[in-house]
Formats: C-alpha cells, sequence, structure tokens
C-alpha cells in the first residue's frame, strides 16, 4: 500500500612564533575533526596531505590604482604545473596594477590573461617565472559534487591562520551557462571570490563565488574549467588592461543575473539584466534571459519587446523560443507552449530545460515514448541534470513494470539534488513495493529531515514500521500524518492501533 507523490588552508604558515604556532595546531585539530571523524586515521593524513596541496596552491590577488593604493582583493589557485591560474575577472575592471601573494608571502606577477568566462566571471590566467610546481596545482574531480556535503573553501583573511572556511551545500541550482552551481552555508564576501573549494575527500569540486546584494555564497563546479564558453584573450597584463572591451569581459553582472534567476529572485534578476545590458547591449541572450524574469513576475509587455529584441540581434537564438514556452505554460496556453518548445529545439543549441520542458507537456498529453526520448536527450545533454532523471523516473514509475529504472534515476537525481520535490519519498514508495522495508525506512526518515511535513513519507513510513513490526512507531506517523490533514491516516489508526491503545491504557492501571 503505497501512496505515491506525483509532484515535480591556504597553508598553515609554521613560525617560530608559539601563538602562531598554537593557532595552526588549533586550526589542524578543527579539520582532522571535521574531515577525519568517520575515516581511518591513514585516511585522515592523506586528507590533511590533499588539504596541504590546495593550500600551498592557493594565493591571493589584489588589484591597485595607478598610485598602487588597493581597490580590490580576490583569491586564486594555480591549475597546472606551468604556471596556469584561475582568479576572479571583475579583480582586472579598474586595476592598473596587479600584486599576486602566495602562502610563503612571496610577491608573483601576472605574465598573460589567457580566457576569460563571462558567465561565471572567472580568469585563467598565466603567472610570470613558474615552471615547475610538482603538484601544487588543482585538477578537478571527475565526479560532480553531492548533496547534502560538507566542504572546505580557502576564502581570504588578514591573518594567514584564519584563511579557510567550513561550510555546507545549501540549495542546488541549475543552469545553461553556469553548469551546476549551488548556494553554500560560506560567506566571506567579495575578497574571497575564486576561492577553491574541496568536500570532505578533500578533492577539488568547487570555486567560490559571491552574490554581494544577497550576501550569499555559491559554489561554482569545478567543471567550469573545461567548458566550452570561455572566451580567448591572449594578451600581456600591459595590453588586456588597455582592451576596449575591458569593461564588458569583466564585469560580473551577468553572473549575478543567472545566479539571482536560479534562485527565482525574478525581479532581482531582471533589474540585473537591465544593469548588464547597459555595458552589453548588442549581447542577444541578455535580452531573452530578462524577458524570462519578465515573464515570471507578470511584465508581458516588456517579455515581449525583450523576445523581439533579442530574435533581431540573433534569430538563430533558441533562447526567445524558451522565454515564450514559459509564459505560455504559466497561462495554461500548452499547443503554443508546444509549438515553442519544437523551435527552439531545433533551434542553435538548445537549452537543457527546452527539453525537460517539452517532456512535460507530452507526458500531459499521455504521449509518453515521446516524453522519455524528451527526457533522455536533457540527460544526454547534461549528465548532470538532476531534474531530467527526476522526471524520466516519474514517468518510468507510472507507466513501466520494470520499476528498478525508475529507483536508478531517482538515486541519481537524489545525489545530485536532494531537495527535489519528494525525490527521497519516491524512492521509499519504490522499496516498499518491493517489501524491502528497512530501505525504504531510511529514504523515508531522509525525505522528513528535507520536508517535515511529507504527509506521504509519514503514511508509508508508517506501512514500513507496521510490516517491520513496529506497531508504535507506525501509529505514531500516521498520527502525525492526520494531524498534518492526511484523512487516511485516522482509517489506518482506528484500523491498526485501537489495540495498541487499549493495552497500553491496560498496562498503565
Amino acid at each position: 500500500m503505497a501512496y505515491l507523490y506525483l509532484s515535480a588552508k591556504p597553508y598553515i604558515q609554521f613560525t617560530r612564533n608559539s601563538s602562531e604556532l598554537m593557532q595552526n595546531v588549533r586550526n589542524k585539530i578543527t579539520i582532522i575533526v571535521f574531515f577525519v571523524l568517520f575515516h581511518s586515521q591513514a585516511f585522515g593524513q592523506s586528507i590533511i596531505d590533499m588539504i596541504d596541496r590546495a593550500s600551498n596552491a592557493t594565493f591571493t590577488a589584489i588589484a591597485c590604482d595607478k598610485d598602487l593604493h588597493p581597490i580590490d582583493t580576490a583569491r586564486a589557485f594555480f591549475i597546472s604545473a606551468d604556471g596556469l591560474a584561475i582568479t576572479s575577472a571583475a579583480l582586472f575592471q579598474n586595476a592598473d596594477t596587479l600584486i599576486f601573494t602566495d602562502h610563503q608571502n612571496r610577491r608573483l606577477a601576472i605574465s598573460r590573461v589567457l580566457a576569460i568566462h563571462e558567465w561565471s566571471n572567472l580568469a585563467i590566467i598565466q603567472v610570470a617565472g613558474i615552471r615547475n610546481r610538482d603538484s601544487d596545482y588543482l585538477l578537478p574531480e571527475r565526479t560532480s559534487f553531492s548533496t547534502p556535503s560538507e566542504i572546505l573553501a580557502f576564502t581570504y583573511a588578514e591573518n594567514v591562520n584564519e584563511a579557510f572556511t567550513l561550510g555546507e551545500i545549501q540549495s542546488v541550482l541549475h543552469s545553461g551557462f553556469l553548469g551546476r552551481s549551488a548556494t553554500v552555508t560560506i560567506n566571506r564576501g567579495n575578497s574571497s571570490r575564486a576561492a577553491p573549494i574541496i568536500n570532505s575527500n578533500g578533492h577539488f569540486i568547487g570555486i567560490y563565488g559571491y552574490l554581494p546584494t544577497r550576501s550569499q555564497g555559491i559554489l561554482i563546479s569545478s567543471h567550469i574549467i573545461h567548458d566550452e564558453q570561455w572566451t580567448s584573450i591572449n594578451l600581456p597584463w600591459d595590453k588586456f588592461k588597455r582592451h576596449m572591451h575591458k569593461s564588458r569581459l569583466t564585469t560580473s553582472l551577468m553572473f549575478q543575473a543567472i545566479v539571482l534567476q536560479e534562485m527565482e529572485l525574478w525581479l532581482d534578476a531582471a533589474r540585473t539584466y537591465t544593469s548588464s545590458i547597459r555595458v552589453m547591449p548588442d549581447k542577444a541572450e541578455l535580452y531573452a534571459l530578462r524577458a524570462i524574469c519578465r515573464y515570471q513576475y507578470g511584465n508581458h509587455i516588456g517579455g515581449e519587446e525583450d523576445c523581439n529584441r533579442s530574435v533581431s540581434l540573433n534569430p538563430a537564438s533558441a533562447l526567445p523560443h524558451l522565454a515564450n514556452a514559459i509564459n505560455n505554460i504559466n497561462q495554461k496556453q500548452y499547443r503554443s507552449a508546444l509549438d515553442h518548445l519544437v523551435n527552439c529545439v531545433e533551434s542553435e543549441k538548445p537549452p537543457v530545460q527546452a527539453w525537460l520542458m517539452l517532456g512535460q507537456i507530452q507526458a500531459l498529453h499521455g504521449q509518453v515514448r515521446e516524453a522519455y526520448a524528451s527526457y533522455t536527450l536533457a540527460i544526454e545533454q547534461d549528465s548532470l541534470f538532476a531534474t531530467g532523471y527526476y522526471e524520466r523516473g516519474r514517468l518510468l514509475m507510472q507507466h513501466a513494470t520494470d520499476q528498478e529504472r525508475a529507483l536508478n534515476d531517482f538515486m541519481l537525481a537524489a545525489r545530485l539534488n536532494h531537495q527535489l520535490p519528494g525525490v527521497y519519498t519516491l524512492i521509499g514508495n519504490i522499496r516498499l513495493n518491493q517489501m524491502d522495508y528497512l530501505e525504504a525506512i531510511n529514504d523515508f526518515n531522509r525525505a522528513l529531515r528535507t520536508n517535515p511535513e511529507d504527509v506521504h513519507a509519514l503514511m508509508n513510513r508508517g506501512i514500513a514500521h507496521y510490516n517491520t513490526g513496529l506497531k508504535e512507531q507506525a501509529c505514531e506517523d500516521w498520527d502525525t500524518a492526520g494531524r498534518l490533514g492526511n484523512t487516511q491516516a485516522f482509517r489506518l489508526i482506528s484500523r491498526h492501533c485501537s489495540e495498541l491503545r487499549r493495552s497500553r491504557n491496560t498496562s498503565g492501571r
């Protein structure tokens, strides 16, 4: 009996100073407790070695004006043995001189600006005089970060012994321009932009970004290093700082806008796109993305104007079709939405969200095979797209006899984004139907940690408890579900819990 949920260091520098040494020891202990609590001593030492390597690869970048007054600060880290490094592109915006200081307070100098990723506001640079750093550089972990999970960021601090921050991943975000990212509990401001982030296994999984208007830390996946959207620059610093397009290449407004949009802060995102458009009035994508935001908060005239402007700048763009489809879906005009989505997926570089939405409309109209194909194409386009696995899993759960395929999709979706609506409840439901009661209970526990008022998880955990002989826990679950408004809970209580209550009252006498 299952009720299906059907919604969608920096380096810790040792000195002769005893107080610094003691602070050093305390910081080491903090990291060891954090990373080694559930691991062996040998594994713990390996983690510390990884932390040392990451901290050795990280340095501070300071932008100065013509009078050598500091005007901005960010973090940077090496990604190769020959001096390639990543830092914040916004650092370059008003800089005349750049000063780099590594963990041993040695001065480094920038040689060239090689490439800029406008959407993440990151830059790849060549640091002068670096020939062979051995292992003191970072390479992205092959697999993406999991949720929920703990992280360590090598953030900026004036005191070198405090220049790391422990935190957790909060909510997963996903954009075609930024890839998979997440909000994090770390709030260390603009000075920590481009700080590398490692997970509890010591692997490099992300780069710290910052949203100043919300005082919000953002984890940008380390996979961004291999993204196809880098703009090649390959200029010496002296030439790049006089580049005619330096302002538009180094602005952080596009990064801020796309993150605000993924956080569904539509009005703030639209305003930030407006600021971006002032810097880049010929960038078609910005108008289409602002249109999506405007449609979401009801500015239909502004949305239509933005779509038309985007098409005039780039007739082959898929984004205006996506924007119009979103507007149609919001107004339940599914036939018009379907037409726009078909045009979108047939356009140049269709966004993964278009395949997802196309699949959702096809599923709504009973086109099961077509919907399955659309979800599969979304996953093939972006193997880290959690919602694609989630929606395909729901489709399989409703229409396929082999529930293992649905279970596999839900498991992948949950690992990528545990906050997808009811994902662990759906996993638990399948295991309940397979009579794998103990695993089902574990899944329902996970679901209720995310949403304590998930009545479907409460009802079905109660059933799993009952079938394992834990009748008291079953009745408690059903009682809670009943108080949350599930009327079926009272029928189960009446049928299965009355005798338990009578025996409890009798023993009380």
